[in-house]
């Protein structure tokens, strides 16, 4: 009768780890899928980093293509600006500078008569 009793106790043992069993095996299924569900997310983000990585690279090297278009042209404007005064300078030795004022007056004054 002991044995008996024995037995039942073993098999109401046995079917409950067999339903922890179930139940864990259920529970790591589950997780399963939400880390593979969270590897395809960590991918998608992973591509749109990438993507915006690439994106502001680009943005970056159009800046730095204006910079240095803007760079130069300053520095075409300085030359331009260095020649014409040392060509103003060299029309100052000359006494030039008075010819063109009174110059520049008259064209006023025609326009104004015109």
């Amino acid at each position: 009768r002991d044995s008996q009793r024995h037995m039942h106790t073993l098999q109401q043992e046995l079917q409950e780890s067999q339903r922890q069993i179930k139940e864990l095996t259920h529970l790591m299924e589950r997780k399963n899928e939400q880390l593979q569900t969270t590897e395809i997310q960590c991918e998608q983000t992973i591509g749109e980093l990438r993507t915006a990585i690439n994106q502001l690279k680009q943005q970056l090297q159009q800046a730095q293509q204006r910079v240095e278009e803007e760079q130069h042209a300053r520095e075409e404007r300085e030359g331009q600006v260095r020649e014409l005064t040392k060509q103003l300078q060299a029309m100052k030795g000359l006494g030039i500078e008075n010819i063109m004022e009174q110059n520049a007056t008259q064209n006023m004054r025609w326009q104004k008569e015109s």
